[in-house]
């Protein structure tokens, strides 16, 4: 507890912290930017600590070449903000890259889902091998849907425009997530070029007051068999309110669809988010569910990486437990936490840490609330200002950290494609030996401390090495 409480009281003197990584208060997050430095074609490293820098000119204007707006091509974060050059997927073939980023597993290490997350956002230059189908762009919408970063993915998706029937699918599914559906049903009823299902066609006639219309097509679909019996009965009742007064729904599938989810939510018969993909949970955001569920759907949130600590923070505290046992002890053990800092009482401080980590670290989030309030020993502050010249490793693994910091070597495989500026690529395989590393591997770990900093993600590389000793 003495090593968790000095790690408390360095913190904030520490430069770990950092402004927002946007303005856009879905993309808030207490960890700062993730940062990559611009590579120019000499591979020469220029400014990773200020990447705007680069593109700013004696006089003071920033200048940047206009580009071709292209669907893969989009992204939220221009490169002014994440650091990362424009040819960051371009020399890469899209179906690697979109391979690559489905297989990205980041679970349970919170800087490669902060990482993964720029990734998915910047806004980049297309890849230079043709892609028609936009599997980039769809990859990446695709990833974050996954990891419940819904209204990311609906801007990402609004960006790229309703060019294609497979993106206009996801773009619709995420409207129903984030429960904005007017606008997408105004494309469904008016843009039939997007080729939208029967199910989704009668679902916004519905909403559009159209009945018997929807009511004809439902007949129609069901005839001829070009909808489920289950997403069938749910319609029916959809359109006969008093009907489902009187009559059981059917039986949720194991993983139903944003629209089956509305759907069940519609007849007064809302499935609980809890047993459901995270992305679901954003719906347990909004101000119609209780507290509790609120809660729990935002700690899922932050452990998948989507929601900032902060909001948690907010959830926790926007008002006294009610009952006691389970998420109520954790709350309730939050808030002294919380109050027992603005008081400024180091024995009610040590108290009330000394109850809440326990139970932090028992949900899974201890890395999250290491970041609303921060956290441990000399090697580890060491690695959160990037100056480990002359440390010493405690273990095998903050060996292998150690190791990654003072190489200079890229793997072999790895630099060679750098040297195709094939960036994008790289980091994602860097991702992909950090978490081979995680599980054991101490050598991929090392490699991937070495390619992070040789690609000059030093941010990243700090709070991985951090996240992963104060989890070991």
């Amino acid at each position: 507890m003495s090593r968790l409480w000095l790690w408390f009281a360095l913190l904030p003197s520490m430069a770990i912290a950092g402004p927002p990584l946007s303005a856009i208060e879905w993309l808030q997050n207490a960890q700062p930017p993730i940062l990559a430095n611009p590579v120019e074609p000499s591979n020469k490293i220029v400014d990773i600590e200020n990447p705007s820098f680069n593109d700013i000119q004696p006089n003071g204007i920033r200048v940047s070449p206009l580009r071709e707006s292209t669907p893969n091509a989009v992204g939220l974060l221009p490169s002014y903000v994440t650091g990362f050059p424009n040819d960051l997927w371009a020399n890469s073939p899209p179906k690697l890259l979109a391979n690559l980023i489905k297989d990205s597993q980041v679970d349970r290490h919170p800087a490669m889902q902060a990482l993964l997350l720029t990734l998915l956002l910047a806004e980049t230059d297309p890849s230079k091998s043709f892609d028609p189908e936009t599997k980039v762009l769809l990859a990446r919408i695709d990833k974050l849907i996954d990891i419940g970063a819904i209204e990311p993915a609906l801007a990402l998706s609004d960006r790229a425009g309703l060019l294609s029937p497979a993106l206009f699918t996801r773009a619709f599914d995420l409207a129903l997530l984030a429960d904005k559906t007017d606008p997408a049903c105004r494309k469904v009823l008016t843009q039939p070029s997007l080729k939208p299902d029967y199910a989704t066609r009668i679902f916004c006639h519905v909403r559009n007051g159209d009945w018997a219309l929807a009511s004809f097509m439902l007949e129609n679909a069901t005839a001829i068999g070009d909808i489920t019996p289950r997403i069938a009965q749910l319609l029916d009742l959809f359109l006969n309110p008093d009907l489902a007064e009187n009559t059981l729904p059917p039986v949720p599938s194991m993983r139903p669809t944003p629209l089956e989810f509305r759907l069940f939510e519609a007849i007064g018969t809302p499935l609980q988010t809890a047993s459901l993909p995270v992305a679901f949970a954003v719906a347990d955001l909004s101000g119609n569910s209780g507290w509790k569920a609120q809660i729990e759907a935002a700690e899922r949130l932050v452990k998948s990486g989507a929601l900032s600590e902060n909001q948690l923070l907010g959830i926790y505290t926007a008002r006294l437990p009610a009952a006691s046992g389970g998420v109520w002890d954790r709350v309730a053990g939050l808030q002294r936490f919380d109050q027992a800092l603005k008081n400024g009482s180091p024995s009610a401080i040590k108290a009330a840490l000394s109850d809440i980590w326990p139970q932090m670290q028992a949900a899974g989030l201890a890395v999250g609330f290491a970041r609303m309030f921060s956290r441990e020993d000399r090697f580890l502050t060491a690695l959160a200002r990037g100056k480990l010249t002359n440390e010493t490793a405690f273990d095998p693994k903050s060996e292998a950290i150690l190791r990654g910091f003072e190489s200079t070597l890229v793997p072999p495989a790895l630099q060679t494609l750098l040297n195709q500026g094939r960036l994008g690529e790289v980091i994602l395989r860097a991702m992909e030996a950090f978490n081979t590393g995680a599980e054991g591997d101490l050598q991929q770990l090392s490699a991937a401390f070495a390619t992070f900093q040789a690609v000059a993600l030093h941010s990243t590389a700090r709070s991985a090495g951090l996240q992963f000793l104060l989890l070991r």
